[in-house]
């Protein structure tokens, strides 16, 4: 333990409870204070039920462990858990704050079925607790380290939407577009195909098994890298492949495959498009596919059921303006620009987390 630093029980410094819970069938739409659930603001209402900015934990379900705080004069639901500080004096908000975020709680969370922390679970956590100036110090470089990783994140979406802005301005909204359209199953070769049934095993360091929960909303992979347990050579992904998912909560999100992300196959709930090159290209194909009209598309063709899905046949059936193959060729060179520039930030981005991680290791694990 370092120099003047006492471990306490989270319950000797922290009061923890679960708040009243209000229906959301009770909420206001323009209600003038907040509502906090378990993954933050959840809607609105015209009472509090906390005039103090407060540390929430999510103490139920898949996000089970996430930390926010909330504004003053807010209600907080019983699906956030307030860990309230019994002397401001000794623990500071965003002290407390940054320990619960450095927290595993994978021993604490109990329930298979519906995920849960609950105050007894919680109460006997060990918490360091250095002197007030001393927190005050680790509260400013770590404020200081994440205010960084939050300007590059920044930084990445506005590449994003400068990328697709350019592709408005290149080509138009879809829904009026001057160019002539064709179906997307007309613009390949090869047939719109389904992935693979294998199963996911640990990642063997030759081929990657893609599948639906890998694809992340800014387009690239999760880190967390698979194998298949086995795999036919016809799933193998060729550079400028097009996967789209079919199923679930995710339909009609879009992977761009490139070489540079190692021999790869893909899962069942992926569709794959191969691109005929002389047609259009996979850049083009896969910004088409983050437009306004094929999120309209989406909407349209996921059937309204429990588990919304599109097909193969769905798919093969959207309209893509089929623009001139040399501005297709100006518009990916410009994209390869932009996409060098977020490779550059990612990788500072990431050094830059890594740096935060390891000062959170120093100051609450060691």
């Amino acid at each position: 333990m370092k120099a003047g630093w006492e471990i306490k029980k989270l319950s000797e410094v922290c009061k923890l409870y679960q708040p009243k819970t209000i229906s959301v069938e009770m909420f206001v739409e323009d209600g003038e204070y907040f509502v906090y659930g378990a993954n933050g603001i959840i809607g609105h209402y015209n009472q509090y039920n906390h005039e103090d900015s407060e540390v929430l934990l999510t103490c139920r379900g898949a996000t089970c462990g996430s930390v926010n705080i909330s504004e003053p004069y807010s209600w907080i639901n019983g699906n956030a858990m307030v860990v309230k500080p019994l002397d401001k004096n000794n623990i500071k908000q965003q002290f407390l704050k940054y320990y619960l975020i450095s927290v595993d709680w994978n021993d604490i969370i109990t329930g298979a079925a519906q995920p849960q922390i609950t105050r007894l679970s919680l109460s006997p956590l060990p918490i360091p607790v250095p002197p007030l100036p001393e927190q005050e110090r680790i509260v400013s470089e770590l404020d200081l380290i994440s205010g960084v990783i939050d300007k590059k994140k920044q930084q990445l979406k506005e590449l994003d939407s400068l990328a697709q802005s350019i592709f408005y301005e290149m080509f138009g909204n879809p829904d009026d577009s001057v160019f002539p359209l064709q179906c997307l199953s007309s613009l390949s070769n090869h047939k719109l195909s389904y992935g693979s049934g294998a199963s996911a095993v640990e990642y063997d360091g030759k081929v990657r098994y893609i599948r639906i929960t890998d694809i992340k909303e800014d387009g690239y992979l999760d880190d967390n890298i698979m194998s298949p347990n086995d795999y036919e050579d016809k799933y193998l992904l060729n550079d400028g492949d097009i996967l789209f998912a079919r199923s679930g909560a995710t339909v009609g999100k879009t992977y761009h495959y490139k070489k540079s992300d190692g021999m790869a196959i893909y899962a069942g709930y992926l569709i794959r498009f191969i691109p005929n090159q002389d047609l259009v290209l996979p850049t083009y194909i896969y910004y088409y596919t983050r437009s306004s009209y094929y999120h309209a598309f989406v909407k349209k063709s996921a059937q309204a059921v429990a588990q919304p899905n599109i097909n193969a046949k769905q798919y093969g059936e959207l309209q893509v303006c089929v623009p001139p193959l040399s501005l297709q060729q100006e518009f990916a060179s410009m994209i390869e620009k932009i996409e060098r520039q977020k490779e550059l930030i990612k990788h500072s981005l990431q050094e830059t987390e890594t740096l935060f991680n390891s000062r959170m290791d120093y100051y609450f694990n060691s």
